[in-house]
């Protein structure tokens, strides 16, 4: 009887460690596709020119750009053609005195490529310098703190944001003046905003 209970007691041990190397198995693929899905996840997120996603933060990407070492003799004509065959221009504010302007593109995506392609070109035998400034939406006073000028970014805490939405003076249109704001970091308690081309593209 005791040989009959030591096969089975065996065999029941045989058959856990059987199921426990099979679950493993289907964790380690389960756990291979969910990083390759974040990777792919995160090219997307580069091809579109957005910075990483900070918890509990919300992203407002700058499609401003500063561009610095102007010649006198450049127009916003030229910084129009020069930018605009980047991708599209919303605005140019050129600053003649300080050798410097404001560009702000359409898109994040747009915005991101001017900076890779365009610092350093040479405009009237001058480089010009461009890199990101903060849209004039994140330029306030309570929100200056919160730039990360290497990524061009304002990682603004939900915690911040929600005591004004509670207050009524949260106002997202207000905040992408400038820039777009990141979906992908909008926060649970925000409503579902009504998307546009402009949103959904960064």
């Amino acid at each position: 009887m005791e040989e009959v209970f030591e096969s089975v007691t065996g065999v029941n041990d045989t058959i856990l460690v059987l199921e426990f190397y099979r679950d493993r198995d289907r964790d380690r693929e389960k756990s291979h596709k969910e990083r390759e899905a974040e990777k792919e996840k995160q090219r997307e997120r580069e091809k579109k020119g957005l910075p990483p996603i900070k918890k509990e933060n919300l992203s407002v990407c700058s499609t401003t750009l500063w561009v610095g070492h102007l010649s006198k003799l450049a127009t916003p004509e030229e910084l129009s053609d020069l930018f605009g065959g980047v991708g599209g221009v919303h605005s140019i504010d050129v600053v003649a005195p300080r050798g410097c302007a404001f560009v702000v593109m359409e898109r994040r995506r747009d915005a991101a490529k001017a900076l890779a392609t365009l610092n350093r070109h040479k405009l009237h035998s001058k480089e010009i310098t461009v890199a990101w400034a903060a849209g004039k939406g994140v330029k306030g006073r309570e929100w200056k703190d919160y730039w990360e000028a290497d990524l061009g970014v304002a990682y603004l805490p939900w915690e911040a944001l929600h005591q004004r939405w509670l207050l009524g003076a949260l106002s997202l249109d207000a905040l992408e003046d400038g820039g777009a704001v990141d979906e992908d970091t909008l926060p649970p308690w925000l409503p579902p905003r009504v998307l546009t081309e402009h949103t959904n593209d960064t």
